[in-house]
C-alpha cells in the first residue's frame, strides 16, 4: 500500500482542553484613548468558551471599564485587534483578562503556495487514504477533495482514536485533524484568496460534520517552505458530541467531488446567503439538545423556515417559475405545497418514510398524505396558540415529534446534497439501528 507523508500540524494537542500558547511578551491595551503598556500572553483557550484569550498585567494603572471594548496591540509584532474584557478586578491594579473580537494577522502577503490549518472535533471517518508518520506508523486518515482551482487535503492526527476517546469522555475540545490548502496547479495565491476558501470550508465541513467545524490557526507558506503568514482569530466550534449526519464516514472517498458542487452554488450570488442560512439552521437544529433552539419543537419550526426559504429561492429568485406575489399567497401556496414542489424538483420522496413508524401512524390518522404535510401540520400545532392547537399538541406522541424533527433534517440535508449535484452514498438518519458502515445511494441516483 502506497502511503503519503502525513501533514504535520503546526499546533498539536496531546490531551483534550489543553490551552495552546500563541504569544508571550509586550502588550499594549487602549481604552477611552488611553494606552496602558504591560506584558501578557495570548492563547487559544476552551473555557469558559473557545476563543483567543489574553491575560495582561503591569505594575501601574489599568483599564477599569469592564463594559467597554478595547484594542490589544503587540508592539514587537506590529499587530493589533479589537478585544473585550471579561475580568477587570477593581481591587487589584494592573490586571485584565479577556478575548479577541477579531483575528490578529501576522506576516505579509508575499505569495502563498500552501496554507496549513487545524480542525477541532472533526468527523471520525474510516477507510481514508493511507498516510504515514515516520518509518513505522501509518493509518488510513486522509480525506481529499477539489473545487474550482483548489485542492484540499485533510489528515487525522497521529493517535487520533486515543485522543478522541479522552475528548469524548470529557465532552471537550481537541485538534483532531490538520489540513492543507493549495492550488491544483501549485501556483501562488493571496491571503485574501486563502481566507475566502477557509470561509467556504467552514460551511462545507460543518455540513459534513453536522455541527460547527472551523478551519483555525492557519499558517501560510511560500514556495521556499517558509512560514510567511498566520492568523489567530476566534472561531465557532462545539465540544465533542455525537450527532447524526449524512456524511458516509465508512466511504469518505464518496465526497471527493462534493466540494466542487458546493463551491459552484456557494459562490453563486443568489444562493450564497440562503445556503449559509440553511447550513446554520441545519447545524443548530441537529444538536439535540444543546443548540440555540434546544427543544425539538423549536427545531421543527426552524426546519420549516429553512425549507420554505430554499423553495422561495429556487422558484422565485434562482430560476423563476412563480411571481413573488403568487408565491407569497398562503392560499395558493401553503407551506406544505412549497416544500412538496421543492422536494419534487430535487427528486426526493414525498411519502412519509416507512422508517418513521409513529409519524406514519399519525399521518394516516389525520389524513396527512405526504411528508411535507405531516411536517407542516405538526409545526402549525406548535406555533398556533388556540386551545384547539394546544389540545392537538397534547395528542401528539413524543415519538411523532422526534420523528418529525428527523424528517425535517433529512429533507434539508438531501436538498443541499442534490443542489450540490452529489451522486455518492450517504448515511440515512431515518434508518433504525444503523452502524457506521451502513450507507445507501442518495434517492435521485436510484431513479
Amino acid at each position: 500500500m502506497n502511503t503519503s507523508p502525513a501533514i504535520v500540524p503546526i499546533y498539536l494537542m496531546h490531551e483534550p482542553n489543553q490551552p495552546i500558547p500563541l504569544y508571550s511578551g509586550p502588550i499594549e491595551i487602549t481604552q477611552h484613548s488611553i494606552t496602558y503598556s504591560g506584558k501578557g500572553t495570548l492563547q487559544l483557550q476552551w473555557f469558559p468558551y473557545p476563543g483567543i484569550g489574553f491575560n495582561w498585567h503591569n505594575d501601574d494603572a489599568s483599564p477599569r471599564d469592564a463594559l467597554r471594548g478595547l484594542t490589544i496591540s503587540l508592539p514587537d509584532l506590529g499587530a493589533s485587534a479589537r478585544g473585550y474584557p471579561i475580568s477587570v478586578p477593581y481591587w487589584e491594579e494592573g490586571k485584565v483578562a479577556g478575548y479577541l473580537e477579531e483575528p490578529i494577522d501576522l506576516g505579509e502577503d508575499r505569495g502563498l503556495t500552501e496554507v496549513v490549518f487545524h480542525l477541532v472535533n472533526f468527523s471520525d471517518y474510516i477507510n481514508g487514504g493511507p498516510v504515514r508518520r515516520g518509518p513505522s506508523h501509518s493509518w488510513r486518515g486522509r480525506l481529499e477533495f477539489q473545487g474550482l482551482e483548489w485542492q484540499v487535503t485533510i489528515d487525522s492526527v497521529k493517535d487520533y482514536y486515543d485522543l478522541i476517546k479522552d475528548t469524548e469522555s470529557k465532552r471537550g475540545y481537541a485538534i483532531t485533524h490538520v489540513g492543507k490548502l493549495e492550488r491544483i496547479d501549485h501556483g501562488t495565491f493571496t491571503v485574501t484568496e486563502a481566507n475566502r476558501v477557509l470561509e467556504d470550508l467552514f460551511f462545507f465541513l460543518s455540513f459534513l460534520r453536522g455541527f460547527w467545524v472551523a478551519p483555525m490557526l492557519p499558517v501560510g507558506f511560500n514556495s521556499h517552505g517558509e512560514g510567511v503568514w498566520q492568523s489567530w482569530g476566534p472561531q465557532v466550534m462545539w465540544h465533542w458530541q455525537h450527532v447524526d449526519c449524512w456524511f458516509p464516514s465508512s466511504r469518505p472517498d464518496s465526497v471527493s467531488t462534493l466540494f466542487s458542487g458546493f463551491l459552484k452554488w456557494f459562490r453563486n450570488p443568489v444562493w450564497n446567503e440562503p445556503i449559509r442560512l440553511a447550513i446554520q439552521w441545519f447545524v443548530e437544529c441537529n444538536l439535540k439538545p444543546g443548540g440555540i433552539f434546544n427543544t425539538l419543537w423549536g427545531a421543527i419550526v426552524i426546519e420549516q423556515v429553512a425549507l420554505e426559504m430554499l423553495s422561495w429561492v429556487r422558484f422565485v429568485e434562482s430560476e423563476p417559475v412563480y411571481s413573488r406575489k403568487d408565491f407569497h399567497s398562503t392560499k395558493r401556496f401553503p407551506a406544505a405545497e412549497k416544500i412538496r414542489l421543492l422536494l419534487s424538483r430535487f427528486n426526493i420522496p414525498l411519502a412519509v418514510p416507512d422508517e418513521l413508524q409513529s409519524l406514519v401512524a399519525q399521518a394516516r390518522a389525520n389524513n396527512w398524505g405526504t411528508g411535507p404535510l405531516a411536517l407542516t401540520m405538526i409545526r402549525n400545532r406548535i406555533v398556533h396558540s388556540s386551545p384547539e392547537s394546544r389540545e392537538q399538541i397534547r395528542d401528539l406522541s413524543n415519538d411523532s415529534v422526534l420523528e418529525a424533527w428527523k424528517l425535517g433534517l433529512w429533507y434539508i440535508e438531501l436538498l443541499l446534497l442534490s443542489l450540490f449535484e452529489y451522486q455518492g452514498v450517504y448515511h440515512n438518519r431515518l434508518r433504525r439501528d444503523r452502524n457506521v458502515r451502513d450507507v445507501e445511494p442518495v434517492p435521485w441516483t436510484r431513479l
